[in-house]
């Protein structure tokens, strides 16, 4: 659907026009976001693609990087890494993709996947994905975020028992 595209342009616009001054990356971040939300999860609900926008702005967030060094560093985005700067070509998919970006953009409260920074299709099994904190599922993804210490460390009633004598 062309609307939707002209709908999150017109809303890009308008964020960029309200933005300060050295705020002229905007509509830079905002297409390197929806690219990985097409090329990603064009074919997943909404919710997902926003998950997807969410992905980069958290990775965003943790390493200081801009959007676009997150979509486009190597071996981060499977899709990506097929695809590279393409635009999309589905005028619909693409107008959602944007829309889904824009919104990841503007609105930081409405990130569906708490807070992560990875994930996944269900149909692969990365190494990594077992060193990380399962979130949330939506659609075919599952997300994922960095363990906290408390996480990482297992709780007593979780811990093995020492061997008889070697208590402490």
């Amino acid at each position: 659907m062309v609307r939707a595209g002209l709908v999150a342009l017109l809303l890009a616009l308008a964020l960029l026009a309200a933005a300060p001054a050295g705020a002229e990356g905007i509509l830079d971040s905002l297409g390197c976001i929806a690219r990985a939300v097409y090329w990603e999860a064009r074919d997943q609900p909404f919710d997902g693609q926003l998950g997807v926008a969410f992905v980069v702005l958290n990775r965003m967030r943790a390493s200081g990087k801009t959007a676009c060094a997150v979509v486009d560093a190597r071996g981060s985005f499977l899709g990506m890494a097929q695809h590279g700067h393409a635009r999309g070509r589905d005028a619909r998919a693409w107008g959602l993709a944007q829309e889904a970006a824009l919104i990841a953009w503007q609105e930081p409260d409405a990130d569906p996947t708490g807070a992560a920074t990875y994930f996944h299709r269900l149909d692969v099994r990365p190494a990594w994905a077992e060193r990380l904190t399962f979130t949330r599922r939506i659609g075919t993804h599952l997300f994922f975020r960095a363990r906290t210490a408390a996480e990482a460390t297992p709780s007593p009633a979780t811990r093995p028992a020492a061997p008889a004598g070697q208590e402490k």
